[in-house]
């Protein structure tokens, strides 16, 4: 968090904006960590600059290419990304929203509770754009305008969304405790049940019905799958691999989000800035945010998929939480980059090296 706080931060509903782009669109990051704000201080703010807009956020968010030129930012408690570019294809199938393009994103609707305009950047405000949030008042994702944005399309979203119950009081839910889930006691049998399964997906996608159908969470998978299958490294594994990519220009995939959208970055990372507290990988269009001291663990992970094995690496804080997913960059149809299987084996090289007597 910075020194600076504005007046709508509120430390109890936290959410973080991500690096702000220039008046050309270009990200300037920072390394300090990045502004803190909530939706319970925007209804502080409403006026003619911050307006509250109503609950059609799917057909506001498909608006989106309207705007030309934009900057959209999400994250978590631990990481966060901040891309430039323009919303190109947009679709939905129920209320999960998909974004293709430079704008990559996945998009759950049904976590989204409020939303606000900003008409202009102000010094110790929040900067312009639209702004989403959950039922807690936690930030989902920005929409944050430049120089070369439509800003008569901005204003006609706005005209067309503003809330009639502007001055509503909000009913902010708690939000749950963030605490490592109860490990469920599996037996031998269940453990080898487990593992067999893994192998017979089909696509990495299946992973999430494979938790349900077993009763366990993502972290306790880890734990329970072959080494072949998941494989802890060093907490602090990352900071190599990025360190890695950066050196040969390997083009990665990072997915950051929450539960209310997934941000996805598909490129090379083409310089890194780091200090006790953060580690900051850019590329002209990108800002990518770790509070590195948050970062418990790091996991090398294996799935089958019909274009051969899908290796990531994952990172979780200290609940077991998963805040940071990477990939070698590749497109359906075609196997993943060697030369990523090479890196994340590297990784995995260092743990064995560093375990012997």
């Amino acid at each position: 968090m910075t020194d600076n706080l504005s007046p709508i931060s509120h430390e109890k509903n936290e959410s973080t904006l991500g690096a702000r782009p220039s008046t050309t669109g270009a990200i300037q990051p920072t390394l300090s960590s990045p502004q803190i704000y909530s939706a319970e201080g925007f209804f502080n703010l409403i006026g003619e600059n911050v307006v509250r807009l109503d609950g059609e956020h799917i057909a506001l968010y498909e608006a989106m290419p309207l705007l030309g030129p934009v900057s959209v930012s999400t994250g978590n408690h631990v990481t966060h990304i901040t891309k430039a570019g323009q919303f190109a294809k947009v679709g939905r199938e129920g209320d999960v929203g998909l974004v293709l393009g430079k704008i990559d994103l996945r998009v759950f609707y049904s976590k989204w509770a409020y939303a606000f305009a900003v008409r202009h950047t102000q010094q110790g405000m929040p900067p312009a754009g639209f702004h989403f949030f959950d039922a807690h008042g936690k930030a989902i994702t920005q929409i944050l305008l430049n120089a070369s944005s439509d800003l008569q399309a901005f204003e006609t979203l706005i005209d067309r969304h503003a809330a009639q119950n502007a001055d509503q009081a909000p009913k902010f839910s708690a939000p749950p405790e963030r605490s490592s889930p109860t490990a469920k006691k599996v037996d031998a049998i269940e453990i080898e049940a487990f593992r067999a399964a893994w192998d017979a997906m089909t696509d990495p996608h299946e992973f999430f019905g494979l938790l349900r159908r077993f009763g366990i969470s993502r972290m306790q998978a880890m734990r329970l799958a072959r080494a072949d299958q998941a494989h802890e490294l060093s907490a602090d594994a990352y900071r190599a691999l990025f360190q890695d990519v950066v050196a040969s220009g390997l083009p990665i995939m990072a997915f950051i989000g929450n539960a209310g959208q997934i941000q996805i970055h598909t490129g090379p990372i083409s310089e890194l800035e780091t200090d006790a507290q953060t580690l900051l990988a850019l590329s002209p269009d990108l800002a990518l945010h770790l509070k590195t001291g948050l970062i418990a663990e790091t996991w090398a992970v294996r799935k089958p998929s019909p274009d051969g094995t899908v290796t990531s690496v994952e990172l979780y804080d200290a609940a077991g939480e998963n805040i940071a997913m990477l990939f070698g960059a590749r497109k359906p149809g075609r196997p993943e980059l060697e030369d990523w299987r090479a890196t994340v084996a590297r990784l995995e090289a260092a743990v064995a090296q560093s375990t012997k007597p």
